[in-house]
This record gives C-alpha cells, structure tokens and sequence, in this order.
C-alpha cells in the first residue's frame, strides 16, 4: 500500500484534473486498488456521504487478499 502526497498538485487545477482521470477517482481521500495497471476496486469520500470508517473497514476485508498481493 502506498501513500501519495497529492498537496502539489492539488495547487495546479489542470494537473490535478488530469491525474484524478488518470487513475480514476473524484475525491479524496480515496484508496484504490490496481492490478495488471488498471483501476480495480476502489472507495473514496464523497461529498453527500463522507467516508466512515466502518465503510472503509468493510472495503479493506473485502480486498485484503487483493491488497496484500500487491506489495
């Protein structure tokens, strides 16, 4: 599991649009999970609902196989 520092780019709008498209997500904090390159699972905050940390514990059970294998 890896953790970006995303404060730079978040200071240049289109840079920050063009990653967010890159790797497929809207906000943050958001946590994906990628395998053979490509966005796999993913959850992320939203603005209506938040991000519990019940929602996030559910998401990392269902995906730590996948999430371990990665590293």
């Amino acid at each position: 599991m890896y953790f970006i520092n995303i404060t730079a780019l978040h200071h240049h709008s289109g840079q920050w649009s063009s990653f967010k498209r890159k790797y497929g997500f809207s906000q943050t904090p958001a946590f994906i999970v990628f395998k053979n390159g490509s966005n796999f699972q993913m959850i992320q905050w939203s603005s209506q609902n938040g991000l519990s940390s019940s929602a996030l514990q559910r998401w990392i059970s269902k995906n730590k196989k996948t999430i371990i294998q990665s590293n």
